[in-house]
């Protein structure tokens, strides 16, 4: 099975391991699947910055 080694002498290589070690490595969390489709990201928010009332700009009132 092809895994991309995450630690140690191969870091970041793709290489073939047999079947066993490769679930040993994937479960450790010491390799990923390369060719696995990547997992959604959620959208960010940025949080809006609170203005003190007193800090505020006054609204302008219309002409009507």
């Amino acid at each position: 099975m092809l895994l991309r080694v995450k630690d140690g002498l191969y870091k970041g290589e793709i290489r073939d391991f047999a079947p066993e070690a490769a679930r040993t490595l994937l479960a450790s969390g010491r390799a990923e699947n390369p060719y696995a489709d990547p997992a959604p990201e959620a959208p960010r928010m940025h949080a809006q910055t609170a203005v003190p009332a007193n800090q505020r700009q006054p609204r302008r009132r219309s002409s009507r």
